[in-house]
């Protein structure tokens, strides 16, 4: 008969499992005052408390990694193309042959880096991740099952850019070794690296705002269910498979890879509304820019805000409307400028605001004369 769990203990036979040792070790351990045995009221059987056992668990393990980590030189780096190869052949041996291959994930990899991690031992990738913002289409067939992931392209990335929310598909990821030990060991630099990695994005101001996955194995499935992401049903999958589809919402999330991350970009959050208040309130208090009169050149020092936005990737509509808010100064008037008119110039402070409020757009353009401090 299988024993009634209590709340926040385990049974033998859990602490047993959790901690991988032999009955007699854990009687041992006892014994020895590392862990405390609790019978219930009005039961004969043994329990122990979850925290004690899983601390006990996570320190076991670091030991056991402390003492691989001797023979082996670890290195965790944002993926390169370069670095396709190497990880074409360890997802080979996790998935066989129908996995993307290095030059589909190449291209990916070229179009946007970030998001993409490999750890390597003594130079050999050994692991990877990608964790890829895509284009919402093609996002969206990806998760109905529509396309695979040997289907998606370098077209398909659109690469990571403040002031907008991102949604993110984890691609895939994986690590191989044929010790069980090592290949954890491998996995635990992964995501402590990517952890590390993702808050950098964090610091950009880069806002993740879901992280979405497909698994048809027993691993990745269960990996998904142990990060909490909320399953989103059965999609098509590979041919007497069963794929599921998932959903990790990043603001919500408790996983201990993203708090870094988390907590990078809250911080840039505070900054960037501290900063925009800031502006906001220093163009309250500016005098009103005067308009200049009609002539037949631009004076020395302006230049026309439309061609000043157009040569920097922005749409005049958006120059405009930035101009008759104010947010961006601009000088009115009327100049001839070949055969067409300029009414909005910017001079050398309009410039530089131009430069404030438009170089973290993902359509920025920079010139040589950039920031225009």
């Amino acid at each position: 008969m299988k024993r009634e769990t209590m709340p926040g203990y385990y049974t033998a036979q859990e602490a047993l499992h959790t901690l991988q040792i032999t009955e007699g070790v854990l009687y041992s351990l006892v014994r020895q005052g590392v862990l405390k045995r609790h019978t219930p009221p009005g039961k004969k059987y043994g329990v122990y408390r979850q925290e004690e056992v899983d601390l006990l668990a996570q320190e076991r393990t670091a030991f056991m990694l402390a003492g691989l980590e001797v023979s082996h030189q670890l290195t965790f780096a944002q993926a390169t193309p370069y670095d396709m190869e190497g990880v074409y052949l360890v997802a080979r041996q996790l998935f066989g042959e129908h996995t993307t291959s290095a030059d589909q994930r190449a291209a990916a990899v070229a179009k946007e880096p970030r998001g993409n991690y490999v750890v390597k031992d003594h130079g050999r990738v050994v692991a990877w991740m990608h964790v890829q913002p895509l284009r919402t289409d093609r996002l969206a067939a990806f998760m109905r099952g529509e396309i695979r992931g040997w289907q998606i392209t370098g077209d398909d990335i659109e690469p990571f850019a403040p002031g907008r929310p991102i949604e993110c598909l984890l691609k895939s990821m994986g690590a191989y070794h044929p010790v069980r030990a090592v290949r954890a060991m491998y996995t635990q630099r992964l995501f402590s690296g990517a952890a590390r990695a993702m808050a950098e994005l964090g610091e950009r101001g880069i806002q993740i705002a879901k992280i979405y996955a497909t698994s048809e194995t027993e691993t990745g499935i269960a990996t998904a269910l142990h990060a909490k992401m909320q399953p989103l049903g059965r999609i098509p999958g590979t041919k007497d498979k069963r794929r599921y589809a998932f959903c990790l919402d990043v603001a919500t999330s408790d996983l201990p890879l993203l708090q870094p991350y988390k907590a990078a970009f809250s911080e840039w959050l505070v900054n960037h509304r501290a900063t925009q208040q800031k502006h906001a309130v220093a163009r309250s208090l500016a005098p009103q820019r005067a308009s200049f009169a009609s002539g037949d050149t631009l004076p020395d020092g302006f230049v026309s805000a439309m061609a000043f936005a157009g040569e920097h990737g922005i749409h005049e509509g958006t120059a405009r409307k930035a101009i008759a808010s104010g947010r961006l100064p601009a000088i009115q008037g009327k100049w001839k400028l070949g055969r067409a008119y300029v009414v909005n110039a910017l001079d050398a402070s309009g410039r530089a605001r131009f430069y404030e409020l438009y170089s973290e757009n993902e359509h920025f353009t920079p010139c040589p004369e950039c920031p225009h401090t």
